[in-house]
């Protein structure tokens, strides 16, 4: 590898391609030393993300997380360097969510062991948001799996506004433990709860924080995309709605 082949091909014996090629550590500043390439199918990943969608998206676990010294290996009775740990799980996000906790032992994801923090991180940037994976842990000497379905980075707590005409400035989020939690909801609510109104929006004092949208034109919305789908379908949309215990329907016009 030579100065200015940085995005050149790197080929093995049978020409196949194995990666791009990035840099080179090397104290003569020739070909001689140590060099680095993005691997062949993280780049793929990135150019079928590129052209389909115009941009990279990558998911998002939402853990915090160290690797296995021999010290925690045998706090955790599991081999040095046989996975990584988690330090902190953020509240809210797909980890907690998916039932990951503090002090679980990541040992593979989708069947792919992980030996380092480095190596779970590549995994979890390869793949989108909305991507199911399975995380095989260790949780006090018991081996679990887990599928968790990863968020989206800029957009982590998967909130959005109802643009358009109807129901214009209302941002909602589907309902969680967490926002359960945050607006006193039962267990067996479901559908989009309010989470923020816009300023300008006419429907702060129909749809105030906390109330939840349980149906749209008869149907219990799944994510705020659907909701804007159901919302799109007609002219005028009936929203049935929970509000400090009470159940309402509205008729929403432009």
């Amino acid at each position: 590898m030579n100065p200015g082949n940085s995005g050149g091909a790197l080929i093995d014996a049978y020409g196949r391609l194995v990666g791009i090629n990035t840099a080179i550590l090397s104290q003569s500043g020739g070909s001689i030393g140590i060099g680095f390439a993005i691997p062949s199918t993280f780049a793929r990943s990135i150019a079928i993300a590129l052209v389909r969608d115009g941009e990279v998206r990558r998911g998002l676990l939402g853990v915090n997380l160290e690797d296995l010294n021999l010290e925690y290996a045998e706090a955790f009775k599991v081999p040095e360097g046989a996975g990584v740990i988690i330090q902190s799980v953020f509240e809210g996000l797909p980890a907690a969510l998916g039932g990951l906790r503090k002090g679980d032992v990541v040992v593979a994801i989708n069947g792919l062991a992980v030996k380092n923090v480095s190596e779970l991180r590549l995994q979890i940037a390869a793949r989108p948001p909305g991507d199911s994976v399975r995380v095989s842990i260790r949780r006090a000497g018991e081996a679990l799996d887990l599928d968790i379905v990863l968020a989206d980075p800029n957009n982590p707590y998967g909130t959005g506004f109802l643009s358009g005409e109807l129901l214009d400035g209302l941002e909602v989020a589907l309902v969680d433990d967490v926002l359960r939690k945050r607006f006193g909801l039962e267990r067996e609510i479901e559908g989009l709860v309010v989470v923020g109104v816009a300023d300008n929006s006419r429907f702060a004092d129909t749809f105030p924080l906390g109330a939840v949208l349980l149906e749209i034109n008869g149907v219990s919305p799944e994510s705020v995309d659907h909701a804007r789908a159901l919302l799109e379908s007609r002219t005028t949309s009936r929203v049935y709605i929970l509000n400090q215990g009470r159940v309402r329907y509205f008729a929403i016009r432009p």
